[in-house]
């Protein structure tokens, strides 16, 4: 059985108009007859990335989570009464156990390093009043450093390899 942490589809109305649902029931369990209704969706000129109330659904050790094998979704209507549905993606998030949980997440250690890198722009910026010698000086030491700066490959460096980027295990 898989631990769903998180569920998102992508709808634009902008572009699909009478092909973008209005009303969606979200179903699921553990086979295709047993189905029960966990979520419920209501639209109005929705573009982008919705999420899918999955808080609260009991599965998972906080309760936060949906257990399931099959998930459903059924579209009851769509703007301007159209016939056919446009889903354009559906992302399922599940939950990984092995995860270390005080592992630091990589975009915390990317926003911390652009954190860094704008604070030391801050104090190496030049004031306006700053002959034009100067600048060109300080902007030549600047591209002289990024080109003998060394290069990386990912979880090198300092950086941890995110789970999305890793191989996908069949479980």
């Amino acid at each position: 059985m898989v631990e769903i942490r998180a569920l998102r589809f992508f709808v634009d109305y902008n572009q699909d108009e009478s092909y973008t649902p209005t009303h969606i029931l979200w179903f699921a369990g553990t086979g295709e007859h047993n189905l029960i209704q966990f979520a419920e969706s209501t639209l109005t000129n929705p573009s982008g990335w919705q999420d899918v109330q999955v808080e609260g659904s009991g599965g998972g050790s906080d309760g936060n989570s949906l257990c399931a094998f099959v998930v459903q979704m059924q579209v009851k209507e769509n703007h301007q009464n159209g016939k056919d549905t446009h889903i354009r993606g559906i992302k399922v998030y599940g939950f990984d156990e092995r995860a270390d949980p005080g592992e630091i997440n990589a975009v915390h250690e990317m926003s911390v390093d652009i954190d860094a890198a704008t604070d030391r722009a801050t104090t190496l910026r030049l004031e306006d009043d700053d002959d034009e010698e100067a600048l060109f000086h300080h902007r030549v030491e600047s591209i002289g450093r990024s080109q003998n700066a060394p290069r990386y490959k990912p979880g090198e460096g300092g950086l941890s390899v995110p789970d999305f980027m890793q191989d996908p295990i069949i479980r």
